[in-house]
């Protein structure tokens, strides 16, 4: 047996050695605590920059928010900045059924002749390949007088409708424009070019939005915000498969367009250009990308530095 003392040093001993083992189980359960939150946080973490969807040649890319009046954006996004005429760049993704990009013009820019191409090219045939162009011109900038508009270019097709056509369906015919009618006086639509001072907003808001539609019958149609927000967007062109048989005729209502083939996907890129002498290209902004095949589209704000997770067009085009 042993003494008192004996006994005595043992149970504490033991205490000593449970405080020990209690002590390092905590330790251990307040670590893998820590480590799950870790990974929880980890896992939704797993910021993507949103920067990462644009590519740019010519221009400086980086976030602008609409509070604060030094960036002159209407809506937070991704602003393209240049001193040189032109600058191009991409929308980095692979893209499938519909598509809405919602963009604008940076307040405070001069006067100046400009225009931006946003170009569609499909990813099952390197021959179809179809342009939505802005531009503006200035005759009299003192008096803002000037023209601009939007319209589609498919080879040496131009297609567009008027401005003041607020039917979506365009149940006008003298509101449709091809080769033989077309004038860009009358496709005003948003985001349109500024002007200075009371004209900056002459042809129509620096912002909208530009949208492919696909109709359950598979034709491809193309719509523009109108120039004050005020209508629904207005078709300005649609892929009907008409352009070797009825052709174009507004009475009928038929566009005189191939059917485009974007089976497999479709890329987007753009060149932005100025024609006025000692004048820099205009600066631009993305805000949001709406896209998907029909019924299951996606909206991404393009308004945060970083977003949850890449958006599924660029996984599909960068693994």
């Amino acid at each position: 047996m042993g003494t008192p003392f004996g006994t005595e040093m043992r149970k504490r001993i033991a205490v000593l050695l449970v405080a020990c083992i209690f002590g390092l189980m905590l330790s251990a359960c307040e670590t893998a605590d820590i480590n799950r939150g870790d990974t929880q946080a980890g896992s939704g973490e797993q910021q993507f920059e949103t920067l990462r969807l644009f590519t740019a040649e010519g221009a400086a890319v980086r976030m602008a928010a609409a509070d604060n009046a030094e960036d002159g954006v209407d809506v937070s996004g991704v602003l393209f900045e240049t001193s040189a005429q032109t600058y191009g760049g991409t929308l980095s993704g692979k893209f499938a059924g519909n598509f809405e990009l919602l963009f604008g013009f940076r307040k405070g820019e001069a006067v100046a002749d400009r225009r931006l191409t946003i170009t569609f090219a499909s990813l099952s045939d390197a021959q179809q390949v179809f342009s939505v162009i802005y531009e503006s011109g200035w005759n009299d900038p003192e008096n803002g007088r000037g023209r601009s508009g939007v319209y589609v270019k498919y080879e040496d097709e131009v297609r567009t409708s008027r401005y003041w056509q607020s039917d979506k369906n365009l149940t006008d015919p003298d509101a449709w424009q091809n080769n033989d009618n077309f004038d860009v006086d009358e496709a005003l639509a948003s985001p349109m070019f500024g002007g200075e001072g009371e004209f900056e907003e002459e042809f129509g808001d620096l912002y909208g939005t530009l949208s492919l539609e696909w109709t359950t019958e598979g034709v491809l149609e193309v719509y523009a915000s109108e120039r004050m927000h005020d209508t629904d967007p207005r078709c300005i062109a649609a892929f009907d498969g008409t352009a070797g048989g009825i052709g174009f005729d507004p009475s009928l209502g038929t566009w005189g367009l191939p059917r485009i083939d974007f089976s497999q996907g479709y890329t987007i890129s753009f060149v932005m250009e100025v024609f006025s002498e000692e004048e820099e290209a205009a600066d631009m902004y993305f805000c949001e990308i709406v896209t998907g095949i029909r019924g299951s589209e996606k909206a991404y704000s393009l308004a945060e530095k970083s977003m949850a997770a890449a958006p599924d067009f660029y996984v599909k085009a960068n693994g």
